[in-house]
């Protein structure tokens, strides 16, 4: 019995799906670096920072890079201050990456296999007189 006919079908099977995951895999790399996030501080004055960086009075909406934390602040000219923490977590293009191709490595370290959470923020001032939060 020749087994040759089964060994080339076996590899020509193999090579199609290799070739069809790579085609569906890497939804990450479609996707964008950044990803705009509505923040407003609870303060219509309040100076509005992401990592430092001033962004907006009262209200900002920056685009920051999906694949790390950032620090939100809001301080307000009388020295009351508020922050909140946006979060990076992996998206649903990431997670089918995984599922469809986990040998895509590039895929899945692409910044659009992550998405910023939450994607609108409000950030809470320290009322007059009040105490703020504790870092």
């Amino acid at each position: 019995m020749n087994r040759r006919p089964a060994r080339v079908t076996l590899r020509l099977g193999t090579a199609a799906l290799l070739a069809v995951g790579t085609l569906v895999s890497g939804c990450s790399l479609l996707v964008g670096p950044t990803q705009a996030v509505s923040i407003m501080a609870s303060e219509p004055e309040a100076h509005i920072a992401v990592d430092g960086e001033e962004v907006g009075i009262g209200s900002a909406r920056p685009t920051l890079r999906r694949n790390s934390a950032h620090k939100v602040t809001a301080t307000t000219p009388d020295g009351r201050m508020g922050w909140a923490v946006i979060s990076s977590k992996r998206s649903m293009a990431g997670y089918l990456d995984m599922l469809l191709a986990p040998y895509s490595v590039f895929a899945l370290a692409a910044p659009g296999s992550y998405s910023l959470e939450p994607e609108s923020v409000i950030v809470e001032v320290t009322p007059a007189g009040g105490e703020g939060r504790v870092q």
